[in-house]
């Protein structure tokens, strides 16, 4: 499911969702959350797999009722279900209030598979420091190969990356945190700036399956 918006003020809550008591065929967790004035979405897990979902959409035999900052309510066969992202595991992340929004889904256990193999992203992409007046305010994608495994995250050539999951560039050390810290999380946000445009990536990053 592809969701893109502009001009909203948006908030994204990227954190790993503890899983509520749930049918045996149903969701075992909320992986993260999305809200917007008068719209709203969650990333719930289902054995299957994630999906992004909003008020009305189903899946897994469920159907969203409603999401809030951190929790999402859904009827499972006529069965109330309350799913709640885990105290403490992560924050909302303000984009910025003209940006527009964009949804991402990758293969699961794609970020930790490139993780794992740091060399496939400098063979995949180029990527320059934008800098004014003497600081760093972004990198911008030079190259980009179409066919990559860098090509499925939603980025373009002269894309400049802004922040990721709220870390800005311009603050190199929680950026390169923030980098860091991917491998562990089942969503993140990338903000750029596209053709003169400000542009939200949400990102949504199944683990792999376990064994």
């Amino acid at each position: 499911m592809n969701w893109t918006r502009g001009g909203r003020s948006l908030a994204c809550a990227a954190a790993l969702g503890a899983a509520a008591p749930a049918l045996a065929d149903g969701p075992a967790r909320l992986a993260a959350t999305l809200v917007a004035a008068g719209d709203a979405a969650a990333l719930v897990e289902f054995p299957g797999g994630q999906r992004w979902l909003r008020a009305g959409d189903e899946a897994g035999g469920c159907r969203l009722l409603q999401v809030d900052g951190a929790a999402a309510d859904l009827d499972c066969g006529g069965r109330p279900l309350r799913l709640e992202l885990e105290a403490g595991a992560g924050k909302p992340v303000a984009a910025p209030p003209d940006s527009a929004m964009a949804n991402i889904e990758l293969p699961a256990g794609k970020v930790q598979s490139l993780a794992a193999r740091p060399q496939a992203i400098a063979l995949a992409a180029d990527f320059a420091p934008l800098v004014e007046d003497g600081q760093l305010r972004g990198w911008r994608v030079d190259r980009l190969d179409e066919t990559g495994p860098l090509a499925g995250f939603g980025l373009r050539e002269a894309d400049v990356i802004q922040a990721v999951n709220g870390a800005p560039a311009a603050e190199p050390a929680a950026f390169a945190a923030a980098l860091r810290a991917l491998p562990s999380t089942y969503a993140f946000t990338l903000e750029l700036f596209r053709d003169g445009q400000p542009l939200t990536l949400t990102v949504a990053a199944p683990p792999a399956a376990g064994p």
